[in-house]
């Protein structure tokens, strides 16, 4: 079998030691790096936070799912 990888991306002191727990009781060959990167891009990230605020405040239109299936007609 092909050598496979799998990334996760963690915050969490205890989220990665749980990850390094699994990694070694599996006995799977792992690296972990840190970074302050992000791969998100900050543009997005910034506009999808503006949205939700939007919506926290109310700024934002509703429309019903019978109005929506009609916008297609």
């Amino acid at each position: 079998m092909k050598a496979q990888s799998i990334t996760f991306q963690t915050k969490n002191a205890k989220d990665l030691n749980i990850l390094k727990a699994i990694g070694e009781a599996l006995h799977l060959q792992f690296s972990i790096s840190t970074t302050t990167e992000t791969s998100y891009d900050a543009d997005f990230v910034k506009k999808i936070e503006e949205g939700i605020n939007d919506k926290n405040k109310g700024n934002f239109t509703s429309i019903s799912s019978e109005d929506l299936k009609n916008l297609w007609k």
